[in-house]
């Protein structure tokens, strides 16, 4: 304890005789306190950075990891969208095959029914003309 003013003052004093002979002594051990801080400072931000780098690999992966399962998905679907357009165009191909024969089939029986009404256009302006001779003939 403080026994003295004195030592009291000395204490207080700017540039107490005892804080020069500590310092003193005390002089090449800062260096290497102020050293050692220095390495508990580096390695706690060298801890940090890897922290820091494995929290952002692993948000990373799991990014990673849902963009897959969506591209998975995009070609999923993709894949299904093909087999249905090949499906589509299967049956597209199918009723064309379909109509171009009932095209065809439509043309053979107007054909038909156009001999049928040439012949038919023949045969009554060759009973026209019978019947007007046969008038022109009874007259």
């Amino acid at each position: 304890m403080i026994q003295t003013k004195n030592q009291l003052m000395l204490l207080l004093s700017p540039d107490p005789i005892g804080l020069n002979i500590l310092l003193l002594i005390l002089r090449p051990y800062m260096m290497l306190a102020i050293h050692a801080g220095f390495l508990v400072l580096t390695s706690a931000a060298t801890s940090l950075q890897i922290h820091s780098k494995h929290k952002i690999t692993r948000e990373l992966e799991a990014d990673r990891a849902e963009k897959q399962e969506q591209l998975v998905a995009i070609l999923e679907r993709v894949k299904l969208l093909s087999d249905q357009l090949e499906q589509t165009s299967v049956t597209v191909a199918d009723k064309s095959q379909t109509t171009i024969q009932e095209i065809v089939e439509m043309n053979a029986s107007f054909k038909e029914v156009a001999v049928g009404l040439r012949t038919q256009r023949e045969s009554e302006a060759i009973l026209s003309i019978i019947c007007m001779t046969l008038m022109i003939e009874l007259s």
